[in-house]
């Protein structure tokens, strides 16, 4: 018994004057309860008692029953395991909460108390509630949320005056009939538990305005539900509907409806009823229309349609004049309506993932502005255009140029081979329409094939033209059409034999097996003799006809303004144009400065002009011409001097080059062009610059220009940590699943410079340890790869030190993504060898894939997996194979537990991160790793904002499942350094700080992406001022740890809010999950994060100045200025 608790309980007993007394906190025990009521008479008259968060264990029988004046009563978190019997004397107690603790049952003693109408007992283990809760007839509020509840009993029938029920995460498998007795039940929260159905005395329910029933297994509504007229939100996300009855009609009150992740096909005309709904999410279903019925959502603000089979939208959206959020990713739309163009208060419209037309899709690409802003000109300005592009490839000398030429009806004549590539149009008919194709003449050399990829692109026809002759011609034209498979698997092509063939072309190419390979992708074989234009030269001109005018989109509406834009600025036929000049020519057109800068992007994104938004330097011109680009890309790496210095090539050297060259006009190129040459190079990942501006010379290199022999690795790779244990992974690359084994060309030169920033340079050296077949990295926290090319094998990844297994999982996620992005025709899996368990006498031979391994583990539960090698009986554990890597948790609780680095010890860690020890430094990587898959999910949702923030209340806890708006406070961080912007901001101390009212309905659905990012970003504070070198001042460094406790608080506001979501807290592994692509979790936080960013533009349109910056991988970041010349420096000096 502790004499200072008892002296604290008796002056706050002593000091009440009202009769309530607070006795919570103060640690009491049983023991000590008895002894007050001993000394203390006063104590069994309280009426009102706050014993919350004390030790009590039991109540002592004496003391419950002296408590017969007790009104309100609050026993929460105590560790109560049982009442006694004597709780029947608290017949007056009309508020009772038992919130937090380990009852498994209720006495039947609870019978007596008739004038209880408020009692609180979620997260306790009652299993069931006895039938003396029939003495409850005063009852109007019960919360027994987080209970193990399977069903209720008759009693309840005796809640006549019951108005609110919360009884989420229980097990309730049916609702008795009983129920018909609640008539007054306004609010009722039944979320994650097993329902299957509900019966019809639910009819009884008039007087219904908010029900939830997400996360049971409902697969139909009962006709019952007609009697709900007074409803007005009902939540039935993630169960098994698949229709929904004609009943609904009867809500006309209804304001908000949630039903996604069901099996809905249709909706009924009886939702025309539903004449009040402002919020209605159908995500995650299967519906392929939506009725007529739908023009009559007049009030509606917010529609989720992600994830469903639609396939058009009605022309009804039309009258939905008040929306203003519409989602619907992940659909079959093949246009959108114009009326949606028109829509006066849309601020979000997301679309990506649908079979769209491309300049829609572009638009989108550049963020929601854009898209509203095309899709509101095409509606009042629309046209109809009928274009594609046309793509002549194959081998040099083929005749490319000459087929191109007696296509467009050009006189017969002896052409030089191209440099680099040609553009010229080229028009046909189909169907009685003239297309324009803009016709695309490559440039044969195996040099230019790496830059030309670039320019590849789908939806498209792709002629592939050879020369029959003896030798590697057929061979050649396997090669040519596996590259546009893999680069632009949507296209169409021809192969085209040229100079009259052969008179049996069986012999000189295998029809049947490329048909067999390639499939549908070839539409047409055919000779031809360019020099001679007879029917042959027309059966082919009317294939491409054909094929083009088959493609998708090939017939679509632009704005008119925006085409007759395009055809004044080519007019001249210039190959480049400053931006200020484009810009003009687009304001006599009738173009804004927003439209014209939508245009241009719109028209980099198809291919038709090369144009970066993001990069200021860039963004001054406007080029006009491809092929002026790779004309220079071709005298460069054409050159002998550059060839000689194995592509670490001084920017002299490329001035002279690019001087001595000449443009296709005829021109010579000026130093500002070089230089933009340069910086365009380094945008299309063919170079990077190896040595700052401001050095004696500059130098670049020119990836596809490195040795082809693998140099020495004795210091890089051979002696380093040769202690250490070594993880190996294998990256597989196929044309599909079952596919042989393929390298694509130009695969090393691209990691090369994509992965320039972790190269391992030898001492004294500027250039990395890299050759054509592999190079050497090194991680920020220790550990070094070696990444071999192997024939027939695919991309094999070694790693040893600190953070071994965190950074071989990032090197093979990079080089997957790297490949799926940019050779889409291409499938990539990550194979793991067997490391302890192997019942071969060779170690490592049995190959496991990564993410079956992962699903294994963490979808289907399994410890285990067999090894897929004959005659090899071993079982190792999952956990063995992937390293011991786990979901973001177990990193998180030793830095945070464990080792407590953050807190008061943020300086400490800044200023010592290189002497951490291994366990420590494997830990933050995997935390930074994690927190980077992340961003690199939600890229799409990027365009419009940053990723990475907290939330925190302001003011009243957020505990009270009742509330419907609260202030918050929104903390921006810089996506680069990983600090708030405020603290990057010493003289303002508000940047990136801002005050914001969220609905309870946004809270919830954020919660998960907020409590996983917060977590991750708080043990990366004082890292990321270590790892940039960042000097900050005394007031910074306040401020940094003004912002971990403020991390603390947006976790413990996730935490509470966790308790009570009505969809259940998805944040657990989220992370985790999101390295594996697109899961339901990651999908729907994006849909949250668009919200934030268009209520945050509201308030502040710069988004305290955070410069979007989009890397040459096009994976997007929002940073702060200090840090933009990272990305984009300008352009480069060329002396």
């Amino acid at each position: 018994m502790d004499d200072g608790r008892i002296v604290e309980a008796r002056q706050r007993i002593d000091a009440a004057t009202t009769g309530h007394v607070n006795l919570g906190g103060l640690g009491l025990t049983p023991e000590d309860l008895t002894e007050l009521l001993r000394d203390t008479p006063a104590f069994a008259d309280v009426v009102s008692l706050d014993l919350a968060n004390n030790n009590l264990g039991t109540l002592p029988d004496a003391v419950a029953a002296a408590w017969t004046s007790l009104i309100v009563l609050d026993l929460s978190s105590n560790g109560l395991t049982a009442l006694p019997d004597t709780v029947a004397a608290w017949t007056a107690l009309e508020r009772l909460v038992l919130s937090g603790n380990r009852l498994t049952a209720l006495p039947d003693a609870v019978a007596a108390w008739t004038a209880l109408k408020r009692l609180v007992m979620d997260r306790n283990r009652l299993g069931e509630l006895p039938h003396a809760v029939a003495g409850w007839t005063a009852l109007t509020q019960l919360n027994v949320d987080r209970n193990k509840l399977g069903e209720l009993p008759d009693a309840v029938a005796a809640w006549t005056a019951l108005e609110r029920l919360d009884m989420d995460y229980n097990q309730v498998r049916a609702l008795p009939d009983a129920v018909a007795a609640w008539t007054r039940l306004d609010v009722l929260y039944l979320d994650d538990n097993e329902l299957t159905a509900l019966p019809d005395a639910v009819a009884a329910w008039t007087a219904l305005n908010e029900l939830h029933l997400d996360s049971n297994q409902l697969t139909a509504l009962p006709d019952a539900v007609a009697a709900w007229t007074a409803l007005n939100e009902l939540h039935l996300d993630d169960n098994q509907l698949t229709v929904l009855p004609e009943a609904v009609a009867a809500w006309t009150e209804l304001s908000g409806l949630h039903l996604r992740s069901n099996r809905l096909t249709a909706l009924p005309d009886a939702v025309a009823a539903w004449t009040a709904l402002t919020l209605l999410d159908l995500y995650d279903n299967q519906l392929t229309v939506l009725p007529d019925a739908v023009a009559a959502w007049t009030d509606l603000t917010d529609l989720y349609l992600e994830s469903n089979r639609l396939t058009a939208l009605p022309d009804a959206v039309g009258g939905w004049n008040a929306l203003t959020d519409l989602f619907m990713e992940g659909n079959d739309l093949t246009a959108l309506p114009g009326a949606i163009g028109r829509l006066a208060k849309l601020r979000m419209l997301v679309v990506d993932g649908n079979p769209l037309p491309p300049e829609v899709l572009a638009a989108e690409t550049e963020g929601t502005e854009a898209l509203l802003a095309f899709l509101r000109d095409v509606a009042t300005d629309g046209r109809s255009i009928s274009e594609a592009k046309l793509l002549f490839v194959g081998a040099g000398e083929a005749g490319k140029s000459s087929l191109l030429g007696a296509l467009r009806g050009e006189p017969w004549r002896d052409r030089h081979q191209t440099q680099g590539m040609d553009i010229k149009p080229l028009v046909v008919t189909h169907a009685g329409r003239e297309i324009t194709l803009n016709g695309w003449d490559f440039g044969g050399q195996q040099a230019y094939q790496p830059a030309h990829q670039v320019f590849f692109s789908a939806p498209a026809v792709y002629v592939v033209v050879w020369k029959p002759r003896p030798g590697v011609a057929a061979g050649m034209v396997e090669s040519w059409i596996a590259m546009i498979a893999h680069r632009a698997p949507d296209a169409r092509v021809l192969v085209v034999a040229s100079h009259g063939g052969p008179s049996s072309r069986a012999d000189a190419i295998d029809e049947q097996h490329l048909k067999q390979r390639f499939g549908d992708l070839i539409v047409g074989f055919h000779e031809v003799d360019s020099a001679i234009p007879d029917d042959r030269l027309e059966a082919l001109r009317e294939a491409i006809a054909v094929a083009a005018g088959t493609l998708p989109h090939v017939h679509r509406n632009y704005p008119a303004s925006w085409q007759q834009t395009i055809e004044a600025v080519t007019a001249e036929g210039q190959q480049v144009i400053d931006y200020r000049g484009y810009e003009a020519v687009a304001a006599a057109q009738g173009l804004t400065a927003f439209q014209a800068r939508t245009l241009a992007s719109n028209a980099h994104h198809l291919g038709k002009w090369i144009y970066y938004a993001d990069d200021d330097a860039l963004a001054a011109f406007v080029i006009l011409q491809p092929d002026w680009l790779n004309v220079a890309i071709a005298a460069l790496l054409d050159s002998r001097d550059a060839v000689d210095a194995l592509g670490l090539v001084p920017h002299r050297m490329l001035g002279s080059l690019w001087s001595a060259a000449q443009a296709p006009d005829g021109t010579s190129y000026t130093r500002e062009q070089q230089r933009l040459f340069l910086a365009l190079m380094g945008r299309f990942e063919l170079t990077y610059q190896v040595s700052p501006d401001a050095s004696p010379e500059p130098v670049s290199l020119i990836a596809q220009l490195v040795p082809a022999a693998q140099p020495l690795l004795r210091s890089a790779w051979v002696n380093f940590r040769p202690g250490d244990r070594e993880y190996l992974e294998v990256c597989r690359i196929s044309e599909g699943p079952a596919g042989h084994v393929i390298i694509p060309d130009s695969l090393m030169y691209r990691l090369i410079v994509r992965l320039h920033h972790q190269r391992y340079t030898e001492p004294e050296s500027m250039q990395g340890v890299h050759w054509q077949q592999g190079m050497v990295l090194q991680s920020r926290y220790g550990a070094r790869a070696l990444l071999t090319v192997r024939t027939g094998v695919g991309v094999q990844v070694q790693v040893r030190g600190p953070d071994a297994v965190t950074y071989l999982r990032q090197i093979t996620d990079e080089i997957r993504y790297c490949i799926e992005r940019f050779w889409p025709g291409l499938t990539t899996v990550a194979l793991v060898a067997c490391r302890d368990e192997c019942g071969l006498p060779t170690r490592g031979a049995g190959l496991f894939d990564v993410d079956k391994l992962i699903k294994l583990r963490d979808a289907l539960g399994q410890s285990v997996a067999q090894c897929p090698i004959s005659g090899c009986d071993a079982f190792p554990t999952i956990d063995s194979l992937l390293g011991g890597s786990r979901a973001s948790d177990d990193a998180l609780a030793v830095l945070q537990d464990g080792m407590a680095l953050v807190d008061s010890r943020v300086r400490g860690l800044s200023q010592r991160v290189a002497e951490l020890s291994d366990t420590v430094k494997a830990n933050l990587a995997g935390v930074n790793a994690q927190l980077t898959a992340l961003m690199w999910q939600l890229n799409d949702e990027a365009a419009d904002g940053p990723r990475l923030f907290t939330l925190t209340p302001v003011g009243a806890s957020l505990r009270n499942p009742q509330w419907t708006t609260k202030r918050m406070r929104l903390t921006l961080y810089c996506e680069h350094s990983l600090q708030p912007v405020h603290v990057l901001e010493p003289d303002r101390r508000d940047a990136g700080v801002y005050s914001i009212d969220v609905s309870r309905e946004w809270w919830v659905r954020a919660v998960p992406l907020l409590k996983t990012t917060t977590m991750l970003l708080k043990p990366l504070l004082g890292v990321g001022v270590a790892d940039l070198k960042l000097e900050f001042n005394e007031e910074q460094w306040k401020a940094v740890e003004e912002q971990v406790s403020m991390a603390n608080e947006t976790l413990n506001a996730a935490a509470e809010a966790a308790n009570h979501l009505s969809a259940g807290d998805h944040s657990a592994g989220l992370a985790e999950r999101a390295r594996g692509g697109p899961t339901s979790p990651i999908i729907a936080e994006g849909a949250t994060l668009r919200t934030l960013h268009a209520a945050l533009r509201a308030q502040d349109v710069t988004i305290a100045d955070l410069r979007k910056v989009v890397r040459p991988d096009g994976r997007i970041l929002w940073v702060h200025r200090q840090f933009e010349h990272l990305y984009h420096g300008g352009l480069p000096v060329i002396p």
